[in-house]
């Protein structure tokens, strides 16, 4: 089974042992594919998405935070206050970055995934059974742009304990609903939706978890992304952890294929940057990443990552599509992770590459000439198909004017949806890899780890 990244990007070695790259997302055939699911009516034990992935709704005062979490018999920390320090001097900017970074105790578990079987190279049978948390930091208004992408990777047979206790929690919140949740779009789990009062244990059994499995000794990874409370500029780093200590090592595509090292010394971080208007729909946005991935012939989206290109390229007579085309099938093989095992020191896909895919593809679709439509790209050589019985529909997409705290999907030409698997305020930000990795992820619970 292939597998996943941060935001999100991680780290080959820090499961794996290979100072070399891995890191990226996944997405379905078209976005505008991406609707919302009927959900099962009758309950049932098969896993789906939902249940190897899920965000908790914003309630920092019933959410897991970074360190002094109390359990039976002490408090378990997922990541130390030192640790943190260290995360927050992983981009661009270091300093700066760390002394604006919110305070260690504002940051709570916005994300958590579970995957059974992350492995070296898509063909590989070794498997890491991981645990994957997303932080930001959290306050009254909603969360900050600000985001922490945790892995932890857990000892032999920990996978069948985590698969039969969300197969438990999953058993409780369907008697509570009284109907499946299979079905249900990539987002806040149903159970955690819900009213306090109906949701405080099925919270409790996510959380157990998550405390029980995941702690301080077990974290292999951590890759970062702040802003400096701005929103035209997006700073990417990646670390692995040893002896306690996050050791920086290159954003995944950074590394020269051949000789294993950062194509030019500075190389280690990435920057998304955006300078157009945030608030002004018309004007086209600037994207642009800084430094390029490193191996020109990886999946890259190119031109497409910056619309004024795209409008140029498309407004040219006649239009100049290769270039375009080129970008636009690189998002899909991006999305795809059975094209693209981020883990394997062979498959490296940049962050912002990763991030950005359906973003590009939009630049694209909201610009057009009359008359052409993104079948003229080839939406379906390369793109992701799930695995039977599974879904990668998510949340539904935000009006234009979400209530406060409407838990819907930042629609993906909207400038600052950069964030992989986490929220933008109040309102959720998926990107449809995310989806496909837990499509994959439930797949592979339900053949091998649930009883037949």
């Amino acid at each position: 089974m292939t597998r996943p990244s941060f935001s999100q990007c991680v780290l080959a070695a820090s499961l794996f042992g290979s100072a070399a790259a891995v890191g990226c997302s996944e997405t379905p055939s078209d976005p505008a594919d991406h609707g919302e699911a009927d959900v099962s009516a009758a309950e049932t034990t098969r896993f789906d998405t939902i249940d190897a992935a899920m965000l908790f709704p914003l309630d920092a005062a019933h959410m897991v935070q970074l360190g002094d979490n109390a359990v039976t018999g002490g408090k378990v920390t997922l990541l130390s206050k030192a640790q943190f320090g260290q995360a927050s001097r992983l981009t661009e900017h270091a300093e700066e970055v760390a002394a604006a970074a919110p305070p260690y105790e504002s940051w709570r578990i916005v994300a958590f995934r579970f995957d059974p079987c992350a492995t070296s190279t898509p063909s590989a049978t070794d498997c890491k059974t991981t645990l994957r948390l997303v932080a930001q930091p959290v306050s009254k208004t909603g969360a900050d742009d600000d985001a922490l992408h945790l892995i932890y990777t857990l000892p032999a047979g920990e996978d069948v304990a985590i698969a039969t206790e969300l197969a438990a929690a999953k058993a409780s919140c369907q008697k509570t609903l009284k109907k499946g949740t299979n079905g249900t779009p990539l987002g806040i789990h149903p159970c955690l939706a819900l009213p306090e009062a109906k949701r405080k244990d099925f919270r409790a059994q996510i959380h157990a978890i998550i405390l029980k499995h995941a702690a301080e000794d077990k974290l292999a990874a951590v890759s970062a992304m702040f802003t400096l409370g701005a929103q035209d500029n997006w700073f990417f780093g990646a670390s692995i952890v040893r002896g306690g200590k996050l050791i920086q090592v290159p954003v995944p595509a950074l590394v020269d294929p051949k000789s294993g090292d950062p194509a030019h010394p500075e190389a280690i971080h990435q920057t998304f940057s955006d300078s157009s208007p945030v608030f002004n729909p018309t004007a086209p946005r600037n994207g642009s990443m800084a430094p390029l991935p490193a191996n020109p012939a990886s999946d890259q989206l190119g031109v497409i990552i910056n619309e004024r290109n795209v409008r140029v390229s498309l407004s040219s007579k006649p239009p100049s599509l290769d270039a375009i085309k080129a970008g636009v099938r690189a998002s899909l093989r991006i999305e795809n992770p059975k094209l693209h095992d981020v883990l394997s020191p062979n498959d490296s896909v940049s962050c912002v590459d990763c991030h950005m895919t359906g973003r590009a593809r939009s630049n694209v679709a909201k610009n057009l000439p009359a008359g052409m439509t993104m079948d003229a790209f080839d939406l379906k050589t390369d793109a992701f198909v799930a695995p039977a019985q599974t879904t990668t529909a998510v949340p539904t997409v935000c009006g234009p004017t979400p209530k406060p705290g409407e838990a819907c999907l930042l629609p993906e030409d909207v400038n600052y949806v950069v964030k992989a698997f986490a929220y933008h305020g109040s309102q959720i930000t998926v990107i449809p890899r995310v989806a496909n990795e837990a499509a994959l992820v439930a797949d592979f619970i339900n053949r091998k780890l649930l009883p037949k």
